[in-house]
């Protein structure tokens, strides 16, 4: 039986104009979204249980998939999206470390890495009430500390691994 769907015109028309606007748009958007999907479309597929840490990588994809979605909307209607940055900031480093505290032995330093999470978001409050992070052409230092301190923390743990093989 074959089923044919209704589409008002007004539907087609704002497809045909963000088919446009997708045509239009740099392959490096296309690629940013799709690195965020393969994983996720990896995890579907597999159809198991994940462990806890693997859990939240997904969960990260997810918002990360969902924050790319929202911000190209916002910008196909030409809106502001920088609170966007602050959602994925906040986001991306609680479950970064959170992830990082799983695969960490070490009970102390398993809590040092989960109490740096509302560190940084008290950091995050402070920044931003000084400065205003969303403004146009203003540098965004929440997210530059948070990039720091991940890149830190998983230069320690792939030393970590490097150092004792054992830990996989």
């Amino acid at each position: 039986m074959n089923t044919i769907i209704y589409f008002p015109h007004i539907f087609r028309a704002v497809f045909e104009k963000l088919a446009a606007f997708l045509a239009q748009a740099p392959g490096i958007i296309h690629i940013s979204w799709i690195s965020s999907f393969l994983p996720l479309a990896a995890a579907f597929r597999a159809g198991r249980l994940f462990t806890r840490g693997k859990q939240a990588l997904l969960l990260l994809c997810l918002i990360d998939m969902l924050c790319e979605m929202t911000a190209l909307g916002y910008a196909f209607f030409r809106e502001p999206n920088g609170w966007l940055i602050h959602l994925l900031t906040l986001s991306e480093f609680s479950l970064l470390m959170l992830i990082f505290s799983f695969w960490e032995a070490n009970p102390n330093r398993r809590k040092y890495l989960r109490w740096s999470i509302p560190v940084f978001w008290c950091v995050w409050l402070l920044i931003n009430l000084a400065v205003n992070e969303s403004a146009p052409g203003q540098l965004n230092y929440s997210r530059a500390i948070a990039a720091i301190i991940l890149a830190l923390i998983a230069g320690y743990m792939l030393y970590r691994l490097a150092v004792n093989p054992q830990l996989c």
